[in-house]
């Protein structure tokens, strides 16, 4: 639904750049993404206003590059070149919506991707989920539901059809096994 996300994932290209991929790559753009977070957050509180919008990218694709100055093309440039080479960077390292979106999780019931106990983990759902909220470590299946967007890649891709939307109450993890 996003615009931007659609232009990013428009432009990735599967890649081989293993380093891309990484847990220390995720682990940075976590994190990035946190302190981004908690930079507005105090920003707006100390001045009461919101000047991350001067230099959005999202304004900047919304806008169609009306009222936009150097900083903002920049910035937009280099996101889009980025998209080329990791599946929607802004969105895992700075989008607020995103972390924020990632808070459904603990509302009771909410629905969330999940695998049953017969998950035989054959690691086609965590290949086929470019966003990497599935990752399959040794025998276990392993859903990360606060990065997970719900797009349902994963889905079409499970040869047991096994993976679906479920209702649960379960932790961040949810754990498959062989």
């Amino acid at each position: 639904m996003c615009h931007l996300g659609a232009m990013q994932e428009f432009l990735y290209r599967r890649n081989r750049f293993k380093a891309l991929k990484g847990v220390a790559a995720q682990r940075i753009m976590k994190y990035l993404r946190i302190a981004l977070f908690a930079t507005l957050v105090v920003q707006l509180l100390s001045t009461n206003s919101y000047l991350f919008d001067r230099i959005d990218p999202f304004r900047i694709v919304y806008n169609l590059g009306l009222g936009a100055d150097w900083t903002t093309w920049t910035l937009t440039a280099f996101v889009l070149l980025v998209s080329l080479f990791i599946y929607r960077p802004f969105c895992r390292a700075a989008c607020p919506i995103g972390l924020v979106l990632g808070f459904v999780k603990y509302i009771p019931f909410a629905a969330r991707i999940a695998s049953p106990s017969n998950c035989i983990a054959c690691s086609s759902a965590s290949k086929s989920c470019d966003y990497q909220a599935i990752n399959k470590i040794g025998t276990n299946t392993i859903i990360k539901h606060q990065d997970c967007i719900a797009c349902g890649d994963c889905l079409g891709e499970c040869g047991k059809h096994c993976m679906g939307f479920k209702h649960t109450k379960t932790a961040e993890k949810v754990l498959c096994t062989k």
